[in-house]
């Protein structure tokens, strides 16, 4: 399955993008599309910020994975940056690094302008999904896909420590440090 639709260069857009993935992955694990969605957020809050072109975004979702682009015509390259405390933007990137298993940045050939792509494992068994798209700039670290957890649970609903798979764990792990980082002073 692949969709694309194109959004146009206003604050309005960043939630549509939202919805729009949210609807093209309705039957995916609900934990996975929150993190797409917070992803699709940051990405599209960065074309409305930092240019002043129309985007697109797609989805392409396979058995194994999910690949999301989100594509302006605008100049200049997107850093990762690493912004202090006190500052109130500039983390959307990070947050993305977290979540994704792989992402990266590639210029458009022949016209101004890049793709900001993740990709999103829904098999843990898997494996890292670098290497599924090439990027001018690849700025993700190999991870093995967080599973869906499991095993027994305490009181309060939350599984214990020990019960948890490792990749729920990790999955865990790297939401909360993306959570932090969504959280301003």
């Amino acid at each position: 399955m692949s969709k694309q639709r194109a959004f146009a260069n206003t604050p309005a857009a960043v939630a549509r993008a939202r919805r729009f993935v949210a609807h093209e992955l309705a039957d995916a694990p609900s934990e996975v599309v929150e993190e797409i969605e917070i992803m699709v957020s940051e990405l599209a809050t960065n074309c409305v910020r930092h240019t002043v072109t129309d985007f697109t975004v797609s989805v392409e979702r396979s058995d194994r994975e999910i690949l999301v682009e989100v594509t302006d015509s605008g100049g200049g390259m997107p850093t990762v940056r690493r912004p202090e405390p006190s500052e109130p933007s500039g983390r959307g990137l990070r947050i993305v690094q977290e979540l994704a298993d792989s992402f990266g940045v590639r210029e458009l050939r022949g016209s101004p302008g890049k793709t900001v792509w993740f990709v999103v494992g829904l098999d843990e068994s898997m494996g890292s999904a670098s290497g599924t798209q090439s990027a001018t700039r690849d700025f993700s670290q190999p991870r093995s896909r967080r599973g869906a957890g499991g095993g027994s649970r305490l009181r309060g609903g939350r599984p214990s420590d020990n019960t948890v798979t490792p990749e729920a764990r990790a999955r865990r792990d790297r939401r909360r440090r993306a959570d932090s980082l969504l959280r301003l002073p």
